[in-house]
C-alpha cells in the first residue's frame, strides 16, 4: 500500500528550467498504480502528447480517490494542448 517519489528538486540539471523532471516511482499504492520495471519517457516542452509534472500529482490523486482534473496553474506555452487527467500510462 505504499509508494515512494524519489525526484530531483531542480529538474534536468543543477539549475534546470524545469523542462524535465526525472523521477524513480518505488511501490504501486496496493495495486491502483502500474509502476512496476518499466521506463516511461513523454514527448518534449509543448510536442503532442506532452505531460506535465500536475499530470503526475493528477495520477496519484485519482488512486487514493480524488478524481479532480486539473492541478496547478496552468502553463500559458501549452494552451494547444490538452494537459488535464492523469497518466493513462500508470493508472490500473
Amino acid at each position: 500500500n505504499m509508494l515512494i517519489v524519489w525526484m530531483s528538486d531542480s529538474a534536468e540539471e543543477h539549475h534546470g528550467q524545469g523542462g524535465q523532471w526525472p523521477m524513480v516511482v518505488v511501490g504501486n499504492l496496493g495495486g491502483r498504480l502500474k509502476t512496476g520495471g518499466r521506463f516511461l519517457q513523454f514527448p518534449k516542452y509543448a510536442e503532442k502528447g506532452h505531460r506535465t509534472l500536475a499530470n503526475f500529482y493528477l495520477s496519484l490523486l485519482h488512486a487514493v480517490g480524488d478524481k479532480r482534473d486539473k492541478f496547478g496553474s496552468e502553463d500559458a506555452g501549452l494552451k494547444d494542448l490538452d494537459t488535464t487527467g492523469p497518466l493513462a500510462e500508470i493508472m490500473a
